[in-house]
Parts: C-alpha cells; structure tokens; sequence
C-alpha cells in the first residue's frame, strides 16, 4: 500500500446560511485528490462563528492528511 500526505488547512464556507468546513490540500501534493473537493456538513443550528472556531481549532492540532490506497 502506498501513503501520500499533504500539508492542509480547513477553511469555512457558508451556503443558505448553514456553514461548511473544506479541506484544502496545498501544493497538489495527494494526486488522487487533486481534483476533488472536501467538505464537512456540520450539524444544524451550527453558527458561522462556531464552525470558524472548528477551523481555527483543527488548523491548530492538524498539520497533514494522508491517504492510503490498497494495491
């Protein structure tokens, strides 16, 4: 199996006013990944300030993502 990491971040959007986390991937760095988009649907009653402070949070104890594929 191989494993692929990225340095990353997670940014916010909102959408009909119910707010969503992304994850960005910098430098295109997971191939497999390079061309799609991931994203988080929070709970409702999830507000923009609450969903920016995830963010912040898991910019600050999350560094990278890795992918593994099976053979």
């Amino acid at each position: 199996m191989k494993t692929e990491r990225g340095n990353c971040r997670f940014v916010v959007s909102s959408t009909q006013n119910q707010p969503s986390l992304h994850l960005e991937i910098f430098h295109d760095s997971i191939k497999p990944l390079s061309k799609a988009k991931l994203s988080f649907e929070l709970l409702p009653g999830t507000t923009l300030n609450d969903a920016k402070r995830l963010a912040e949070s898991m910019n600050e104890w999350i560094r990278a993502v890795a992918l593994t594929q099976e053979d």
